[in-house]
């Protein structure tokens, strides 16, 4: 029987990000319609090009700065980091089960780290024809490096030649000017369908 067979909590997990991600979106959306209509009816009251202008500058430019870029970018990432760790937590866990039945240690492997340690148990201690030449692990390992500049950079990618050609090809993620990262609508989506495949494809190899 296969690991998707014994244990399905892990799809529900990703049913339920699913929701999480797009009911903010759908929040999000809301709340730019909401301050269009607002902004409308107050520039209706005025009849001075002075005070409209007033109204924008004080308020509107304000709020859709942060309601277009700033609170989603943060919300994305924040969520974006969560996945992942969900990503790693779910390989430990894999490799954990088959601990006591090869008297090896997940921990035993002390040069590796995160996905590359469970990658590599399962390859030499399980002996898992492990799915690693997958479109979808080759992302898995983009998402790798992203997560840790965002934890540990503060966002900013310094090592650019790492990751241009993987953001070159993804509409959903960017960098600005300062090679901040930016994370835009349908890239939290697009993690979490590649997480979907991932373990679907690693369950066939699994003993």
């Amino acid at each position: 029987m296969g690991y998707f067979n014994k244990i399905g909590y892990l799809y529900v997990d990703l049913h339920l990000m699913k929701e999480y991600v797009q009911m903010f979106e759908e929040m999000l959306d809301e709340k730019l319609e909401e301050l269009n209509l607002w902004t409308e009816k107050e520039l209706a009251k005025l009849n001075n090009d002075m005070d409209r202008e007033i109204v924008i500058e004080n308020h509107v430019i304000d709020e859709k700065w942060k309601l277009n870029s700033e609170f989603p970018n943060m919300f994305r990432k924040s969520l974006f980091v969560s996945i992942y760790s969900r990503i790693e937590h779910e390989l430990n866990r894999i490799c954990r089960k088959y601990e006591g039945e090869y008297e090896i240690d997940l921990k035993d492997f002390r040069k590796d780290k995160g996905i590359k340690r469970a990658q590599k148990y399962l390859k030499e201690v399980v002996n898992v024809d492990f799915p690693d030449e997958t479109k979808e692990w080759n992302k898995i390992n983009h998402y790798n490096f992203i997560r840790n500049n965002i934890v540990h950079n503060k966002s900013k990618i310094t090592k650019i030649k790492k990751i241009q050609s993987f953001i070159n090809s993804e509409a959903t993620i960017g960098l600005d000017n300062l090679n901040y990262i930016n994370i835009r609508k349908g890239f939290c989506l697009k993690v979490i369908e590649t997480m979907s495949n991932f373990f679907e494809q690693l369950n066939k190899k699994l003993p």
